[in-house]
């Protein structure tokens, strides 16, 4: 421990959450090796942690920054909304299931877009799950004013539940109904399965001085750029990508077994029950699921400091403080439980599609073309982000996957049932 303690020592004289983006996503990692080493004094760390914890208003906002200053949830939302318009389109009665909304911005716009629909639209019934009632009110109020403003038939249903806990009776799908899935960053919390879970966490002192110790090394040869840091450090993980991308003649993905049946397996199934028209989930381009806990450290590293990296290209020095609070409250989150927690606590567990792919095929599911009015305006969203090789949207067996530079990102893709 006290190696330890000396290398997070010397990590704290390098790391700035107000530097260079690999000083700032340095930040977040160094307090989630320090989280983890605290965990050895549970009344320390317990103590020390609650007063950092946003309140559901702060993360409603930072979600709202998230889209208002970021290309991501754009695309995610683009392709949801302009698929389900164009599976939906003879349809009178359409329930649009959403797996965890937040904010009522996405579900507006589908308003707009079916006010104009040839022939008039159709009786509409939006469900959302989320766990926080008060966020479900607020989105219901927006939308059902919207809707009468717009004169569409409309009803909403809130389901105040965590996702793991959604029984196919709380959605109430009725007989009739076209019924359509949005998933955004939303299953991957489910991934975890117990009976595959590793005891990676069990030798804390020696992983914090391997992850501690790798992370010094980087960040004391500062006269490299972050692009040559990740050209040279990520040449691994992106090989893995691409060996996990990999294809046979047939476009069924080639690739090893999934880690057991999970939480996340479960809901893909229960989804097939209701026979969707289309689906659309978008997840995290990372594997951060299973594995040990130094590839997981290193993989998370490359990944957000990839999206640090393009923070940094995309936001100009006005949008700082806004940016600061994007790192903090969603991206620095996210670091310190994938560095710092361990089994059920450990939620984000970034999968890459092929293995999306192979879960939603598992569940029943296949695969459907995506909107081709979506591309159009999801090239449109990303080049209004004019940033010198910056964003770039990769096309692969029918799916999206928007990447900063050559790092892949975020990717999406349209099953049906």
């Amino acid at each position: 421990m006290e190696y330890t303690n000396y290398l997070l020592e010397q990590l704290s004289l390098l790391t700035s959450f107000n530097g260079d983006p690999i000083q700032r996503v340095a930040s977040h990692f160094m307090e989630g090796l320090a989280a983890r080493m605290m965990k050895s004094w549970p009344g320390l760390y317990k103590a020390l942690s609650c007063p950092h914890l946003p309140s559901s208003s702060e993360l409603v906002s930072c979600r709202q920054l998230f889209f208002l200053l970021c290309p991501y949830l754009k695309f995610a939302f683009t392709l949801v909304n302009h698929s389900i318009l164009e599976a939906m389109e003879r349809e009178k009665v359409v329930h649009i299931i959403d797996l965890g909304a937040s904010e009522a911005i996405q579900w507006i716009t589908m308003l707009q877009m079916l006010s104009t629909r040839a022939g008039g639209p159709p009786h509409l019934r939006i469900t959302i799950i989320n766990d926080r009632k008060e966020v479900l009110e607020k989105i219901g109020q927006e939308l059902s004013e919207k809707a009468e403003s717009l004169d569409i038939p409309f009803q909403f249903h809130p389901v105040v539940a965590k996702l793991e806990d959604v029984r196919i009776e709380m959605l109430r799908v009725k007989t009739g109904e076209a019924v359509a899935v949005s998933a955004v960053l939303r299953l991957h919390c489910l991934l975890m399965n117990e009976d595959f879970e590793g005891g990676s966490g069990n030798n804390i002192s020696a992983t914090m001085q391997n992850s501690a110790g790798a992370m010094l090394g980087d960040l004391q040869e500062r006269e490299r750029s972050l692009r040559e840091f990740f050209e040279k450090e990520g040449s691994v993980v992106r090989h893995v990508y691409r060996q996990d991308s990999a294809s046979d003649a047939t476009g069924v993905v080639a690739q090893g077994p999934l880690s057991g049946f999970s939480k996340a397996d479960g809901l893909l199934r229960m989804l097939r029950g209701i026979s969707p028209k289309v689906m659309v989930i978008m997840e995290g381009e990372a594997s951060m699921n299973g594995g040990g806990f130094m590839d997981r450290f290193v993989e998370a590293l490359h990944y957000y400091g990839a999206i640090f990296d393009s923070l940094e290209g995309s936001l100009p020095g006005k949008f700082a403080s806004e940016r600061l609070t994007l790192e903090r409250h969603m991206f620095g989150r996210a670091i310190g439980n994938i560095v710092s927690c361990e089994g059920s606590e450990r939620v984000e567990r970034q999968e890459r599609l092929p293995r999306w792919i192979k879960r939603l095929q598992l569940a029943g599911f296949v695969q459907a073309p995506l909107s081709y009015a979506s591309l159009i305006q999801v090239k449109r969203i990303l080049a209004s982000y004019t940033v010198t090789e910056g964003y770039k949207l990769v096309e692969s067996n029918g799916c999206l996957t928007v990447c900063w530079q050559d790092t892949p990102l975020f990717s999406a893709s349209a099953w049906q049932a």
